[in-house]
């Protein structure tokens, strides 16, 4: 697809390697006693690079802790730190230790975190692996299933429907995509990775030529706010679809005047300010220039 699926990850305010963004997330200790304070020591260590060291501190915590959580949380560091350390590497040591994590600590709150980085590591194969797609795909419906409110459920319903969307072209898989899609958007509409969603179904449809719905998939992604950095490209397809396609000046003006005002550096902002005043003019010579009828509250707006 034209579209990177980590980008959109980015974007989101996801990591797609390691620890992930969450109001909880491994990696976060507790009160500072003393095998928490050698765990967070340990976190430390790892965004600094000394692999050792974090081992070190790691392997002592998972031995000397009582606490579950405390012991779990350090298995996934061991884990996380053998998937990403460099050089030196070992995919069967982390996938070894994340699978102890949800075996052995499936009621803490890292055994989310280590279903969701199987599920990766089988997705998208570091190392030269092959990659299981079936495997992903089982462990992001597990996800969805037994941790529904969580973020990791996010994460998983993107990946899942991306899986699909990548056989472009192949309309019985795109539709499962959508359809992973817009189960999660229905029961979660403002999800943490609602905007990618958003954006990869509105591409699709502007594959697809349905202009009006990739509009309101566009513009529901904006009703929940696109990160400055996607803004000028978003409104721009906006705006391109709804005066070329849809007719629908009133619109195309919003969004090329949007370009000019939210983002004003951007390389298209001198050719929207011309459309604006095009789309008026085309706005104002009435329905026979072919504008579109008064719309339908559209996905977009309801997002709001």
């Amino acid at each position: 697809m034209a579209i990177c699926l980590l980008t959109l990850l980015a974007v989101a305010g996801s990591r797609p390697c390691g620890l992930a963004a969450s109001s909880d997330p491994p990696g976060q200790a507790g009160p500072e006693d003393a095998q928490k304070a050698q765990l967070a020591e340990g976190w430390r260590q790892v965004y600094l690079t000394n692999w050792p060291k974090a081992a070190t501190l790691f392997e002592a915590v998972l031995e000397e802790s009582g606490d579950r959580e405390v012991r779990a949380e350090a298995l996934y560091g061991l884990a996380n730190l053998w998937q990403t350390r460099q050089p030196g590497p070992n995919l069967d040591k982390a996938l070894h230790d994340y699978k102890r994590v949800t075996a052995e600590f499936a009621d803490t709150r890292a055994a989310p975190w280590a279903h969701l980085a199987l599920a990766r590591l089988a997705d998208q194969p570091e190392h030269e692996k092959e990659r299981d797609l079936a495997l992903a795909r089982e462990t992001y419906e597990r996800i969805l299933r037994d941790y529904p409110d969580h973020y990791v459920a996010d994460e998983a319903a993107l990946r899942l429907g991306f899986s699909y969307l990548e056989a472009v072209g192949v309309r019985e898989s795109e539709d499962q995509g959508v359809a992973i899609f817009e189960k999660r958007l229905a029961s979660r509409p403002r999800n943490t990775l609602a905007i990618p969603m958003r954006m990869l179904l509105g591409n699709l449809y502007e594959r697809r030529g349905e202009y009006r719905k990739a509009a309101d998939q566009w513009m529901a992604a904006d009703a929940i706010g696109i990160p400055l950095s996607e803004q000028g490209t978003s409104y721009y397809k906006i705006a391109l679809a709804a005066e070329r396609h849809l007719k629908d000046y009133a619109l195309a003006v919003k969004y090329w005047q949007k370009i000019a005002t939210e983002v004003p550096m951007d390389s298209r902002s001198y050719v929207a300010r011309l459309a604006v005043e095009r789309c008026r003019r085309l706005a104002a010579q009435g329905p026979e220039t072919g504008a579109a009828a008064p719309r339908a509250r559209t996905a977009g707006e309801a997002a709001r």
